[in-house]
């Protein structure tokens, strides 16, 4: 089993599989499948089967559908209800059987009360949280006109009894030029504030942001000046707040916050310390109610949040500043136990009655939290956020009532100091604290003193989160008090009575120095074994060649991984198709070609440079020896739309930083094979007879001896890429078990996991463009061909793995499973799916041993074969065979 590279760099989406999610059995494997389960299978989408023998297809209607000349108008109504009309044409072959259109409210789903659609020949259909538009398999071959009409009962949502229009409508144009957007409303509604919002990726920061959009505005209307649009846009978001709905009570329907069967609420009292080391005292009253849930409910401590400085939203206080906040001082009602310090149990059994004659348990609440504080880019502005006390997010009892006081250090100069409330979407884990909406609610401030007084209901996944921006001038970090913070994070147990903590903080310090030496003995053993693999290697290689020199052959290699990141950057690998095995080129040319036909990006490195190479490890297999180099390698990697100028690529760059990896390179050539030195192809002469190559560059064969240069017969060829992390060395035993096991495999293992490699990169580029004529001559099996014009775009696709399985030889055939780890997106925007397929390869004929790690190619001058439909090769006429002298592909599964 050999893991298998995307590309030669680090580089954003088209990186190695493991910065796609794909980790080794032992670890969490891809990502998992589940997470894009909720998205309806797009009409370009096929299911696998785990069993059987074909991939089976189940077109549905896509929400990634594009479209031109895309129309929109949104009209709210003085009673909640809101009417949307929307023109499009559908553009050709993206929407197989149909479009849905996602739910527009963020905060709750919709329930449309009528709907219509023209043509009317369509069917349509709705749901809480899409609307579907299905029409004949056919239709979309062209471009498909529509025009949907639907009324929306609830198009206002409310906040406790606070209306408010929050809309997220996703963006399927194609283009900007030909789209209308526009909002209007009857004359009775009144906004308190109405913003309009463009939210596009910024691959500087690696995350998506919010901008505002140019709006023409005249009476009760606005409408997009898309002029202002960001071309990347991905959505349009509305967040509107109304001053009243005079023909409604509340677009709600459980507008009375008693109405409420289990809530909770809060008395809290926040001190920011100027040394970033926050205290939050206060109660929290649960209401008491038959549900033995809240018996004893836990105080979510938020512990797990990213501390705001190691986030993109601001800049770290300081060096010392904690990845994760600390929250520790831990006194009152709460019950933690040992090393569960990320809540907190509510144990006490005091009781209140309010004025309504309801029992509340009332908890004691105080501690200490470390790493809410963040700076502006800048360093001038302090940022402090934080939730108040809660139950967590989803919890069925709500918090129904806030009343806060937050007391900032008198030192902080009060006339440059905001305090603000934003509406924030929760999530308890990997999760940093982001406000999207702020809320209208007057802040009293004495001196410097703010209070916060909430009575409303938060909607399911949504929490209060505070946000204090203030000067940082009196502001600083210590750093022993951090580290003292953290051990008291780690290892004290507050309410458990025991001393254990203690104990263990000062073991800690006392075995520090032991683990120092532990941590440094291993990394000494680690590069003893490196060296000693080095020597290994090398007297290996010299068994059967006295002649091979390590200088040179570092030098050969550093050329080659210099010229493939130069090819890849120019967008065409062709240049180094001469040094690389046939299942490499496949994988970069393919990756290329998908980057700039589905995802109009390509990807460019700069400043690339080798630091360092060891050889790590070596292996032989059948007639092949591999050698594996460590190399160390530096680079700017941007990657940008296809269409940007060189000014704007040079701007990237510019900003762009030099980031570091480590990756593998596996070198393979024949055990036979024999160093010259100078007598190669990097000194244009071919390996094998010396003769000129200077022609020969435009196929992978010498035009004197007929060598096939990246064949790995006569000189070294890169057979693979492999990321640090992914890197298995035991990997080799299971290739000595399988050519134990099968004697009369007619080619190595690598050769073949590289063929298979090939094989599937061809048919995710044939499906991805729904191009049979790709795979035409590579396939045994005529039905498969026929599936591979069923168009099934796949984005971003990584292979992760790939296993030889089996082998068997049947009436001169020989046939062989290989199984792949990989995986791909639906979208753009989507989460990477994991995928298994299993590959069925089939031998009908002797493959010419000369091949080696090449392809197929023409016989007379050795030219590549074009991926079209071509009978007679483009370069001397040759006629080319219907199929390959080589492993076909029969079938997947």
């Amino acid at each position: 089993m050999f893991h298998l590279e995307s590309r030669p760099g680090m580089g954003g989406s088209y990186r190695s599989s493991s910065s796609s999610g794909y980790r080794s059995s032992s670890h969490s494997s891809y990502r998992s499948s589940h997470s894009s389960s909720s998205y309806k299978s797009s009409s370009s989408s096929s299911s696998y089967t785990s069993t059987g023998s074909s991939i089976s297809s189940s077109p549905e209607p896509t929400a990634y559908f594009k479209s031109s000349n895309h129309k929109i108008k949104i009209h709210f109504k003085a009673d909640g209800k809101a009417i949307v009309n929307e023109r499009m044409d559908v553009i050709s072959d993206t929407a197989k059987v149909g479009i849905i259109r996602k739910k527009f409210p963020v905060l709750s789903n919709w329930k449309i009360l009528q709907a219509t659609v023209i043509p009317d020949t369509y069917r349509i259909s709705d749901y809480n949280w899409e609307l579907d538009v299905h029409w004949p398999e056919e239709t979309n071959k062209a471009v498909t006109p529509v025009e949907l009409s639907y009324e929306l009962e609830k198009g206002v949502d409310s906040i406790g009894n606070i209306p408010i229009v929050y809309w997220e409508i996703n963006k399927n144009s194609a283009q900007i030029e030909g789209s209308e957007f526009e909002i209007s409303w009857d004359p009775e509604i009144h906004w308190k504030s109405f913003q309009l919002q463009q939210k596009y990726y910024d691959s500087f920061i690696y995350k998506s942001i919010t901008k505002p959009i140019a709006l023409i505005k005249s009476d009760n209307k606005v409408s997009v000046n898309f002029s202002s649009a960001h071309p990347d846009y991905s959505s349009l978001i509305i967040t509107a707040f109304p001053e009243s709905l005079p023909n409604v009570s509340l677009a709600n329907e459980n507008s009375d916050r008693d109405a409420t069967k289990e809530f909770y609420r809060v008395k809290q009292t926040s001190y920011i310390g100027t040394n970033r080391i926050d205290r939050h005292e206060g109660t929290v009253d649960v209401l008491q109610s038959t549900s033995s849930e809240w018996d004893r409910p836990h105080l979510d401590f938020n512990a797990f949040d990213y501390s705001p400085g190691s986030t993109s939203m601001g800049r770290s206080t300081s060096l010392f500043s904690p990845t994760y906040q600390f929250v520790f001082g831990i006194e009152g009602d709460l019950e933690t136990s040992f090393w569960h310090l990320f809540s907190g149990q509510l144990n006490s059994d005091r009781m209140v009655v309010d004025e309504k004659n309801r029992n509340f348990k009332t908890n004691n609440i105080t501690f200490q939290k470390l790493g809410e504080h963040s700076q502006s880019p800048d360093g001038n502005r302090e940022i402090i956020r934080f939730y108040p006390f809660n139950l967590g997010a989803f919890s069925s009892i709500k918090l129904n009532s806030l009343n806060m006081e937050i007391v900032l250090p008198k030192e902080t100069n009060q006339e440059k100091t905001s305090v603000k409330v934003f509406l924030s979407k929760y999530d308890s884990l990997s999760h940093s604290p982001e406000g999207i909406i702020e809320l209208p609610i007057g802040i009293i401030k004495n001196d410097n003193r703010y209070t916060i007084n909430w009575t409303e209901t938060f909607p399911d996944g949504y929490l209060p989160l505070i946000q204090i921006e203030t000067e940082t001038t009196p502001f600083y970090t210590n750093p022993f008090l951090v580290y003292f913070s953290a051990l008291r994070f780690f290892f004290i147990a507050p309410g458990s009575g025991s001393n254990i903590g203690y104990l263990a903080s000062f073991g800690l310090l006392l075995i520090s120095p032991f683990i120092i030496i532990f941590l440094f003995l291993k990394k000494a053993k680690e590069k003893i074994h490196v060296f000693q693999s080095h020597i290994a290697t090398i007297h290996k290689i010299k068994k059967n060649d006295p002649d091979f020199q390590e200088d040179d052959f570092f030098a050969k290699t550093k050329f080659i991984g210099e010229k493939i990141v130069e090819s890849w950057s120019s967008g065409n690998m062709e240049p180094v198709r001469h040094f690389i095995s046939a299942g490499v080129f496949q994988r970069f040319q393919i990756q290329l070609k998908l980057l700039k036909e589905i995802d109009a990006n390509k990807n460019l490195m700069k400043d690339f440079k080798i630091d360092h190479q060891s050889i790590i490890g070596f292996d032989s297999s059948g007639d092949y020896q591999t050698v594996h180099l460590m190399l160390n390698c530096s680079a700017k990697d941007i990657t940008v739309p296809i269409s940007v100028s060189e000014p704007e690529i040079e701007r990237k760059f510019k900003h762009a930083n030099i980031g570091s990896y480590r990756e593998i390179y596996s070198f393979s050539r024949k055990i036979s094979a024999a160093t010259q030195i100078g007598k190669d192809l990097i000194h244009n002469q071919c390996p094998s007879c010396g003769g000129d190559t200077n022609a020969s560059h435009i196929t992978t064969k010498c035009q004197y001896c007929g060598n096939i240069f990246n064949s790995g017969e006569c000189d070294w060829v890169l057979s693979e890429i492999t990321q640090e992390v992914e890197w298995n060395p035991n990997r080799f035993i299971d290739n000595e078990s399988f050519v134990q096991k099968y004697p009369d495999c007619p080619t190595s293992v690598q050769l073949l996991e590289d063929r298979a490699s090939a094989l599937l990169w061809k048919w995710i580029y044939a499906k991805s463009l729904g191009d049979e004529t790709i795979l035409k001559r590579e396939v045994a099996n005529e039905s498969l061909l026929k599936k591979s014009k069923q168009k099934e775009v796949f984005y971003i696709p990584v292979i992760g793995s790939a296993e030889m399985q089996n082998l068997n030889k049947e009436n001169g055939s020989f046939r062989t499973d290989c199984n792949f780890r990989w995986s791909a997106s639906r979208s753009s925007n989507a989460i990477p799916e994991h995928k298994r397929n299993t590959l069925k390869l089939i031998l009908n004929t002797t493959r010419d041993a000369k091949l080696g790690f090449s392809e197929s190619a023409c016989k007379n001058c050795g030219a590549p074969y074009p991926e079209v439909d071509a009978t007679h090769c483009i370069y001397c006429k040759e006629p080319i065979p219907e199929t390959v002298n080589d492993w076909l592909l029969y079938d997947i599964s």
